[in-house]
């Protein structure tokens, strides 16, 4: 595949405060590109300028302020990792909804407001967890089997990214951990104090935040056209992941719940996630986007963990 003529680019990501947001603001402003990151608050606005970036005020899901936005960012590149923001380690309070509603209503906003401006490429970051429950088998891109109510908005957001007139691809993400993860930061909490953590019976397949990113600069830089790549580096059950970070912050295992315990203290999403087995494929990402991950379980909490530790992330 050749890589598209230009060098640098001006983005635009939605979500620019998730794991995978942060990590792309951060490794494309490190390779030249000028990037503006959505966000709302003074403090995701400080997190955007910290990773390199400049911070856009705007409500995602309106395609008159995310044209604004997009126009002053003179952006060529839009990056949608907002679904991504219900995409790490499965909680009771994890926002399925407004992920949901970043698809249903952010992708049709987002082609609306680059309909209208200059912008050459749109890059969507979808859950790999919408392949459902494979029971085992090897998922690739042309595996056809979805499940629920999230997956249907993510195949209707991926075909409208595809069938766009604006040339762009989809990066299909595995459960995704790191240091700015809410999902890994909660888990933390939980093994720190103690506390049971629902952990299922399930095999999810997981992407270290840095490793996903990479995928995705890989993608603007190249910019294949009407493209799906799955991006996952390993796999592991609920319990193994919750083992492998207490193991990292020395603490014991935590504890589970199952049963009629687990109904009223989780969510029925979070459940269905924890307990699917999905073994994704990643070879043709490696394959056609030269993309080369970097880091294991251990390798990727070790390094979340002294980003905690150098910025306190970690609630106490």
């Amino acid at each position: 595949m050749e890589t598209t003529e230009q060098t640098t680019f001006n983005i635009f990501i939605t979500g620019a405060t998730t794991d995978v947001g942060r990590e792309l603001t951060r490794q494309l402003s490190a390779r030249g590109h000028r990037v503006t990151g959505q966000t709302s608050g003074a403090n995701g606005a400080l997190d955007v300028r910290a990773d390199g970036g400049l911070p856009a005020f705007s409500d995602p899901l309106r395609p008159g302020e995310l044209k604004s936005m997009i126009q002053v960012a003179q952006a060529d590149v839009i990056i949608h990792a907002l679904p991504q923001i219900a995409n790490d380690f499965p909680r009771k309070d994890t926002p399925w909804d407004y992920a949901e509603r970043a698809l249903t209503e952010g992708v049709p906003a987002l082609l609306e407001a680059a309909a209208h401006l200059n912008v050459k490429y749109v890059l969507l970051l979808s859950p790999a967890f919408i392949y459902g429950d494979q029971h085992g088998a090897a998922v690739t891109e042309a595996t056809d089997s979805f499940h629920g109510p999230l997956a249907a908005a993510a195949l209707a957001a991926e075909q409208a990214v595809l069938d766009s007139a604006i040339p762009g691809s989809v990066l299909r993400l595995g459960t995704v951990y790191g240091a700015d993860g809410a999902g890994t930061q909660t888990l933390a909490e939980h093994i720190r104090f103690g506390r049971s953590v629902y952990q299922g019976n399930g095999l999810l397949s997981w992407v270290y935040a840095a490793d996903a990113a990479a995928a995705a600069v890989l993608a603007v830089e190249q910019q294949p056209v009407d493209e799906i790549f799955n991006i996952a580096t390993g796999t592991a059950s609920g319990a193994e992941f919750a083992g492998l970070l207490a193991d990292q912050l020395g603490m014991p295992h935590p504890g589970s719940f199952a049963g009629l315990l687990a109904t009223p203290r989780t969510s029925a999403t979070q459940r269905d996630l924890l307990n699917m087995t999905l073994h994704i494929n990643s070879d043709r990402a490696k394959t056609v986007l030269g993309w080369s991950p970097k880091y294991d379980f251990h390798d990727g909490l070790d390094h979340a963990l002294l980003a905690w530790r150098a910025g306190e992330q970690v609630r106490a």
